[in-house]
């Protein structure tokens, strides 16, 4: 059952995450075919149509990279999150959602044990949404600049939509998402990840771009950055893996715990399915961004190894101090702050302090009613951890 769970966390972390050309992309390069063949695309955005979220593939096709980011920005700031998903994976990833919105109750990991398509769409876009606010308005003022992506960005791009193709046809081939429910796809999903999918796609074009917004109320023009790609027979579509700007708001440390926590179960379930030992974790220990922290660690657990994993699935965990708390294979609770440690660090669950742990596993949990440095935080642990 951890192995279903993880794999819902580890489709949440790879298909969640926005980072934030135009005239002068294609000026600039214009040596490039590719680029110049997207330039050309730009001229007929004009005589794109609005659609739903339904034929937003086919809005896309129609037009260029430049109308998908304004769209997508249009989108994201109506709260169309049908579109907004739509924008980004293949057509047929609805497939994936009805699935999704099919589990059985796991009180634990409080997982419902059905979804609307709502809360599924919203769930499959966790950290797109995760600091939204439906009060800010801004528009989509152009493209500044656009850079092919290439190498190992590209790959990982090519990886997460070979992803999503693989599970698309294997629900097909397994009768339908009607016949299915989120935990056998999730199965899946856990061995599709240990594979190169890069081969099973074609990636044509693929940029990061920057560009304007507008902000309504200050009218003050900020920018902010996206990837956007195009696969072979497919139209543009956004990457949001690597989106900053003013379009999404930085992360606070409480938001960071929580992505952390999701990457960091991934990255224990395919250690254990690969290299790491599972023995000794039905005791608490505690690993950390750095070895200093770790704290009673079972004998099987590679810190190292972990460290590494988990930085495969968050990007920035590596610019910010951490440490979490396993029990009984899993991860219990996350503390995680990105200053110099004399602000309130951020944890998972949310606002909470570690205060025990459960028999047939899991964490207790007081309210942190006065807010707590990392350091303060990784002392009541250690001192839980110890005393166990």
């Amino acid at each position: 059952m951890k192995k279903a769970i993880a794999g819902i966390i580890a489709l949440t972390v790879i298909f969640g995450t926005l980072t934030g050309c135009g005239k002068k992309a294609a000026k600039d390069a214009s040596d490039n075919t590719a680029t110049t063949k997207a330039s050309q695309e730009a001229t007929t955005a004009e005589a794109v149509e609005e659609t739903t979220a339904e034929t937003a593939a086919e809005t896309v096709e129609e037009g260029s990279y430049e109308r998908l980011i304004r769209d997508f920005i249009d989108a994201y700031v109506g709260n169309e999150r049908k579109k907004t998903l739509l924008m980004q994976y293949p057509e047929g990833y609805m497939d994936i959602v009805k699935v999704t919105m099919n589990g059985d109750d796991d009180d634990e990991m409080t997982v419902n044990d059905s979804m609307t398509e709502e809360e599924a769409i919203t769930y499959l876009q966790h950290d797109l949404y995760m600091n939204f606010n439906e009060d800010e308005k801004l528009s989509f003022k152009g493209v500044i600049s656009a850079e092919p992506i290439l190498g190992a960005e590209a790959d990982k791009i090519k990886q997460v939509w070979g992803l999503a193709k693989g599970l698309e046809a294997w629900i097909k081939e397994n009768g339908g998402p009607d016949k299915i429910d989120r935990y056998e796809l999730d199965e899946i999903e856990s061995d599709l990840m240990g594979e190169d999918l890069t081969d099973t796609c074609e990636l044509e074009e693929c940029y990061h771009v920057t560009f304007a917004v507008e902000y309504a109320k200050t009218g003050e023009v900020s920018e902010a950055t996206i990837d956007v790609f195009r696969m072979a027979g497919e139209g543009w579509k956004v990457y949001v893996d690597r989106t900053k700007g003013d379009v999404r708001k930085e992360k606070s440390n409480s938001e960071i715990a929580d992505s952390a926590y999701r990457a960091m179960n991934t990255a224990i379930i395919r250690l254990e399915e690969e290299t790491m030992s599972s023995a000794g974790m039905d005791k608490p220990f505690i690993v950390g961004s750095d070895d200093n922290m770790d704290t009673d660690l079972s004998e099987g657990f590679d810190a190292d190894a972990f460290r590494k994993e988990t930085a495969l699935y968050m990007d920035d965990i590596n610019d910010m101090k951490w440490f979490a708390v396993v029990y009984k294979d899993f991860i219990i609770y996350v503390a995680a702050d990105r200053s110099e440690g004399s602000e309130p660090a951020g944890t998972y669950p949310a606002d909470s302090v570690l205060s025990g742990f459960g028999e047939g596993g899991g964490g207790e949990f007081e309210e942190n009613s006065e807010p707590k440095t990392l350091k303060e935080l990784y002392g009541i642990c250690a001192d839980l951890v110890e005393k166990y």
